[in-house]
């Protein structure tokens, strides 16, 4: 073992250090002399110096775990039938010093020297008992605290729900930091948490449902599916998860069944279901690929820390947006969400076009997906100017009717030339959603109804899935034995 004197001269030189990070540093600020490795005129740091990185770095992702086994470990190896045999956690402190620098052991042991002198205690020897990086010692890394991360939610929560509901400073500020760099952000899949989607993606069509709850509302929307299966306009846009009351968005799915369980049909409605083409390119955050999201780096990198701190938020996040709410709670409930989406669509650079997060109401099932207003607009049918559409929810056979949907479209003037045919059919179908009762639209559209993906569920029973718990009841005399129970 090389003694005091000796340590504080020795150094290594960048190329002997094998962290990337660490390696690139020591280049930059190390000071020249001759490598105690290789023997190479370099810049380099000497040990004391690395003993102090290597400290820090301890203190910011590791703890050294037991060196004697806990009582429920002890009650095991006292119990003769029992075939639990006690390995103390962790990695051997040499070893995970030499992995961490990536150098010899040789090197590690003369760092691992230097700091067990530094944290030598004169009663804790004595009394036989370990200190920090003892050559005894193991260590393992610490659970990452996200505590910072979760209370500034909380704080932005409340103060949304209780103080400043429009132009809240704080809560841009606070989902500002939350996002920043999501676009660069990778799922453990290797896959970016940003998924592109519409022409020439693997993600180009989206599904929506509509409950009608009498044959006049599945006519009106099977007869005009670009606007009543689409969004409202804005004047009739109820609140929701991600919109407030008036700003009308798209919710749809992936698939049929999660659209359907989406909107909660109660028996004996109709639901009628189509998928809509996306016709531009989109890019949509997914909030389930943020719980998997990977955190590279070097635990030499003082920001390394964290980075990590905010990726075991991120994950959480998921659970935070997407988790149930009581409908006597929507209105309140929905206001951290709601600011999110705001944010994310106008906000933040660059800005989003929607969100995609896993289905409350079928789990496991697929993806509910919420395009952001500006994203969210239908292109419009185009009809011959004067067509009548006629749509039937039954038809006659032998005498009695049955349920059967149809649309019937009677295009006039068809005696008319080919060239003023295609004239004619430029033309706009004049409706109650025209654009001069919306004010003007000036949105790009991104959407196209397939008018062959139309169809209507007739909800005959809803499945329920619950977890049983039994309730405990107990029955004591007196308020002293209330209280000490």
């Amino acid at each position: 073992m090389a003694n005091e004197d000796l340590m504080e001269e020795q150094m290594l030189c960048h190329l002997c250090i094998g962290d990337d990070y660490l390696k690139r540093e020591i280049k930059l600020n190390g000071a020249l002399g001759v490598c105690s490795c290789c023997g190479e005129e370099l810049e380099g740091y000497t040990f004391e110096e690395l003993a102090d990185i290597v400290e820090r770095v301890f203190e910011t992702h590791f703890c050294r775990t037991a060196d004697q086994p806990h009582s429920w470990q002890l009650t095991l190896l006292a119990d003769k039938e029992s075939d639990y045999e006690w390995e103390r956690e962790g990695t051997p402190v040499i070893a995970l010093i030499a992995d961490l620098v990536g150098i010899s052991e040789e090197s590690a042991q003369i760092i691992q020297s230097i700091l067990e002198e530094r944290h030598s205690d004169f009663e804790s020897a004595a009394m036989g008992e370990e200190t920090e990086f003892s050559d005894e010692s193991y260590y393992e890394e610490r659970r990452v605290d996200d505590r910072a991360w979760q209370s500034e939610w909380l704080a932005l929560e409340h103060s949304l729900k209780n103080e400043n509901r429009f132009f809240n400073s704080s809560a841009e500020h606070v989902l500002g930091n939350i996002f920043k760099g999501i676009f660069k952000i990778q799922a453990s899949s290797g896959k970016s948490v940003i998924v592109d989607a519409g022409p020439d993606t693997e993600f180009n069509t989206v599904c929506r449902a509509r409950v009608c709850q009498s044959d006049e509302e599945i006519k009106r929307a099977i007869s005009y599916p670009d606007r009543e299966i689409g969004p409202p306009p804005s004047r009739l846009a109820t609140a929701g998860r991600m919109n407030a009351q008036g700003i009308s968005v798209f919710y749809g799915a992936q698939n049929v069944d999660t659209a359907i369980a989406e909107v909660r049909p109660p028996v004996g409605s109709q639901v009628v279901v189509a998928f809509f083409e996306i016709i531009r390119p989109l890019k949509l955050l997914n909030l389930d690929a943020l719980s998997s999201i990977v955190e590279k780096g070097s635990v030499f990198d003082p920001q390394f820390a964290g980075r990590l701190e905010k990726a075991a938020f991120l994950s959480t996040l998921c659970k935070r947006l997407a988790r149930p709410v009581m409908p006597n709670e929507q209105s309140f409930e929905y206001l951290p969400t709601q600011c999110v989406a705001d944010f994310l669509a106008g906000a933040h650079k660059p800005a989003l076009d929607g969100i995609m997060f896993p289905s409350a109401q079928k789990p496991n099932s697929g993806m509910n997906i919420v395009l952001f207003h500006k994203s969210a607009r239908v292109e419009e049918r185009i009809v011959p100017d004067g067509a009548t559409i006629e749509a039937s929810t039954y038809t006659l056979y032998d005498e009695e009717y049955e349920r059967e949907y149809s649309v019937v479209e009677r295009l006039p003037n068809l005696q008319k030339s080919k060239g003023e045919r295609e004239v004619s059919q430029v033309l706009p179908w004049i409706s109650d959603y025209s654009e001069e009762q919306r004010g003007g639209d000036t949105r790009e559209v991104s959407l196209r109804i397939l008018l062959e993906s139309i169809c209507v569920q007739v909800i005959k029973s809803v499945s329920v899935t619950a977890k049983e718990f039994s309730v405990s009841r107990f029955e004591y005399e007196g308020l002293e034995s209330y209280m000490d129970f």
